[in-house]
């Protein structure tokens, strides 16, 4: 009996060593391996050290699992300056009966530990995750690749993705994607029972965001029929934020278009479960939120998507008798009732319908109700209207706004009805106004409040005819520590654009931003104007500028303006500008660009055309003057205090502008030359 226990614990420790010395011998077969097969099929920089690679059998028996830490590829030109894939941790999972026995090892798992992955597609369509070689290129090593393919497993530890796709004008951006799907994926077709989940940082289409700062979750089964190319969704669950839904049906990609058949179904009928997809009310107070009332939520998509067509899709959503109210504060969002339904029929997105029949909330006691019914996407049939009042000191005892305090009354009324035809002259008939009584504004971040905020607008066309269009924004002003600036503008005839307006006052930009912040820049300044103006677009386009009238003058003192983009940062000290129809007169402008001080006088012509024309020209006679200007800091892309280091680059000049100068400076500092006694005259043009 104690021979036999001998024996067993000698086999025993035998495997033990042999299960840690086997790593340790195959560890150079393997590196080599791998190797290899990067060099052959990846047409990009693969960076990773080899001392960063562990080989261990114990991590994912009975397989050998290889481990590279600080693992990446950048691709080559024009992504050369692109991370396609920065990972903290790459593992594969190799076949240990291959790995011993075998002339090719047998690659049977892969896991993603942390790291980015950047997708970029150019407007050409050319895209930095395309990695391999070109027909015509010959490898050094044109050995085939042997490396046997039997994943079964597949896991993804907090992985960020951007998916940047210039030419479809797409962006997407996911992070902390957890993911995990096992199945025997070398079959053709298989089940994969898949768990994702991830932070849904941005959404945008064509410069619009869908959705924002969403967190996601899955689970499902899905089929893959790899000779069809189908791709079917099983029973699972989903969750948006709060929201929980189901998905079914299937994808399709036999060729070059898409084929989809899914329907969407809301899981939860509460109310508060599509409340936490509206941006701002999804916080850490989320879950004490005191809610009530119903949602129901359907949607169907069926069709085909390529670059012609889209799938035709039908998606209501009822909200009934919703109430919400945020626990440390007096009132609630109550009444919430709307009815929408978004619908094509088509394969053209032109043909989408909207119908918002019902739509009512109250703030507080601050009721707002409306409608809209549109069309289509071409002639934009529409009928809507919006009516509310709202008292903004009491909107702050319903929505935490933290740092701002907030007072006036703010009444809409607005009606629109008809069709948009430009080559007809008709749009629909409007009745819209808008009054901002009392307002006030006051940040802890400042001292000192916004106050006699006051605004008076309307827009009107009882007819429907572009000619009866009238825009007209009565008073507009405000106040912030004794100084004003009030103003006011008409626009009437949407063809011809005839304007009428006034802007006086003065403003100290320090104090604005200080109340407004703006991320990324700085500025400070003050600036004073006195400027009226009337005219029409109508005459801009027929070059008839005798008939447009702008006059008056601005000040701007003190000002100073930097950013991300801009760190080299402007500073004027004072700048005079007086404004007549024909020209911009220029007749005080003291400046430092950068490190380099900068004086001007001159002015500036054809202005309107310029600002208000298509192909305008904006033309100007200036003479400046410096006694050092640094061009290194403005040539390179990054500001360095050693510029004589610095790549530069052309300076891409601004398009449609005719400029003559006269240019004096007492030295100029231009790459590695320092040019003393710099005079004569400069043309920018075309």
């Amino acid at each position: 009996m104690k021979k036999t226990l001998i024996i067993i614990l000698g086999v025993f420790i035998f495997l033990i060593a042999a299960a840690v010395a086997i790593p340790f011998i195959f560890k150079d077969k393997i590196v080599a391996r791998i190797d290899q097969e990067i060099a052959q099929s990846v047409n990009a920089k693969v960076i990773y050290d080899v001392d960063n690679v562990s080989l261990s059998l114990f991590r994912r028996f009975p397989n050998v699992s290889a481990r590279i830490k600080d693992f990446d590829i950048v691709g080559n030109a024009p992504f050369d300056k692109d991370t396609l894939v920065s990972l903290q941790e790459l593992a594969i999972d190799l076949n240990l009966k291959s790995v011993l026995f075998d002339d090719y090892p047998t690659l049977t798992g892969v896991h993603l530990n942390g790291g980015n992955l950047y997708i970029k597609v150019l407007e050409d369509g050319t895209a930095n995750y395309d990695l391999t070689f070109p027909s015509e290129d010959t490898a050094e090593d044109t050995t085939s690749s042997n490396f046997q393919i039997g994943v079964d497993e597949i896991q993804i530890s907090n992985l960020n993705v951007v998916y940047d796709d210039r030419q479809l004008d797409f962006f997407m951006a996911l992070g902390g994607i957890n993911a995990e799907g096992s199945g025997d994926f070398t079959a053709d077709v298989y089940d994969l029972p898949i768990e994702l989940e991830a932070l849904i940082a941005d959404v945008s289409y064509e410069d619009v965001s869908y959705l924002t700062n969403k967190t996601f979750k899955g689970e499902t089964l899905l089929n893959i029929d790899l000779g069809k190319m189908i791709f079917t969704l099983g029973e699972g669950n989903f969750q948006l934020n709060d929201f929980f839904f189901d998905l079914q049906g299937y994808l399709a990609m036999p060729s070059d278009d898409i084929e989809m058949d899914i329907s969407i179904k809301g899981l939860d009928n509460e109310f508060k479960s599509i409340l936490s997809l509206v941006p701002g009310i999804y916080s850490e107070s989320f879950s004490s939120l005191k809610t009530s009332g119903t949602m129901d939520f359907n949607g169907k998509i069926k069709g085909i998507y390529n670059e012609t067509k889209i799938p035709a899709f039908d998606i209501s959503l009822k909200i009934a008798d919703g109430m919400f109210q945020y626990p440390d504060l007096p009132k609630p969002v109550k009444n919430v009732n709307l009815d929408l339904q978004a619908k094509n029929e088509t394969d053209n997105l032109d043909n989408t319908s909207i119908s918002i029949p019902t739509f009512n909330l109250d703030f507080g006691s601050n009721p707002i109700s409306g409608k809209l019914y549109l069309s289509d996407l071409v002639s934009y049939t529409i009928d809507a209207a919006l009516k509310g009042k709202l008292n903004l000191e009491e909107l702050t005892s319903i929505f935490p706004i933290e740092g701002i305090a907030l007072k006036g009354n703010l009444d809409i009324d607005a009606t629109a009805k008809g069709r948009y035809d430009s080559t007809a002259g008709i749009i629909p008939a409007i009745d819209a106004k808008m009054l901002l009584a009392n307002g006030y504004v006051k940040s802890t971040d400042y001292p000192a409040p916004i106050e006699k905020l006051n605004v008076n607008a309307s827009i009107q066309n009882p007819s429907g005819n572009m000619t009866d269009f009238l825009v007209n924004l009565s008073q507009f002003g405000f106040e912030l520590e004794g100084e004003a600036i009030n103003g006011n503008m008409k626009i009437r005839d949407f063809d011809k654009l005839i304007w009428d307006g006034e802007i006086r006052g003065g403003v100290d930009l320090k104090k604005i931003l200080a109340i407004f912040p703006m991320e990324d820049m700085n500025m400070e300044g003050r600036i004073q104007a006195n400027i009226a103006s009337q005219g029409s677009y109508a005459a801009v386009e027929a070059k008839q500028y005798n008939q447009l009238q702008t006059r008056g003058s601005m000040n701007i003192s003190n000002f100073r303006y930097s950013s991300t983009d801009v760190p080299q940062g402007v500073q004027i000290s004072k700048a005079q500008a007086e404004f007549t129809p024909e020209q911009i007169k220029l007749t005080e402008f003291n400046s430092t660009l950068g490190e380099s001080p900068l004086q001007a006088t001159g002015s500036l012509s054809n202005y309107m055309d310029y600002l208000l024309g298509q192909n305008g020209t904006l033309k100007g006679q200036l003479a400046l003057n410096s006694s050092r200007f640094n061009v290194n800091e403005w040539m390179s892309e990054d500001a360095s205090p050693d510029t004589t280091s610095s790549e530069l680059s052309v300076i891409e000049l601004p398009k449609d502008i005719d400029f003559t100068m006269t240019v004096a400076a007492n030295e100029v500092r231009y790459d590695n030359l320092n040019l003393k006694e710099v005079k004569g005259n400069m043309t920018l043009k075309n």
